[in-house]
């Protein structure tokens, strides 16, 4: 049996090394969690295929999301409501991905989608597959 739940805010600071790849999409979470949740100790989102920090923090700002940017992480002032928005990847499949699944709640335009094809060729079938 699977059922949804709120969610709440979270600190994640530790074997970052294990997340790395997925707090991108982790941060799509967080935005809609109730309360804060931080990010600290992930200095190397900065070094990723793109300064992972500020383009997720950017495009959350761009969707209605508050935040401040640590050197280190973020802090993402959740429990709001994702709107819209047309954000950029950068290039990087990861957050193309993230930011496509936060449009399942609210729609989005993603610019610069077809790093996707690199890491998942299929993603966007399965995503279409559950907005039907």
């Amino acid at each position: 049996i699977v059922q949804n739940d709120k969610l709440n805010g979270v600190v994640v600071d530790k074997n970052i090394a294990w997340l790395i790849d997925e707090l991108p999409a982790l941060s799509i979470a967080m935005s809609i969690a109730n309360g804060q949740s931080i990010v600290k100790n992930a200095k190397e989102l900065r070094v990723k295929e793109s300064d992972r920090i500020s383009i997720v923090v950017d495009n959350l700002k761009l969707c209605g999301i508050s935040y401040t940017e640590f050197d280190d992480g973020y802090e993402i002032n959740g429990g709001e409501t994702l709107h819209k928005a047309t954000v950029n990847s950068h290039g990087d499949h990861r957050i193309a991905m993230s930011f496509a699944v936060a449009g399942l709640l609210c729609g989005m335009d993603i610019e610069d989608t077809q790093c996707i094809e690199t890491s998942f060729p299929n993603f966007n079938d399965i995503l279409n597959s559950l907005k039907a």
